[in-house]
């Protein structure tokens, strides 16, 4: 049995990445024609409110940095 290199970068999935490429999907929801306007709309808000922590978050981290 080979051991695991937990080192091993494909183990792991990018947090950030993995988090827009959610936001994505979600705004692709809010943006379908298929789907009733009231939910758009719900999806649609999901998006601005996640995109809103998302930025506020990096800031912080930006601001931590180069303080």
């Amino acid at each position: 049995m080979n051991p695991i290199d937990l080192d091993s970068p494909e183990l792991y999935v990018n947090r950030e990445l993995s988090w827009l490429e959610f936001n994505g999907r979600v705004l692709r929801e809010g943006l379908s024609q298929d789907v009733p306007p009231l939910e758009r709309l719900k999806f649609l808000s999901i998006v601005s409110s996640n995109l809103d922590e998302y930025s506020w978050c990096a800031w912080r981290g930006f601001a931590s940095r180069h303080g």
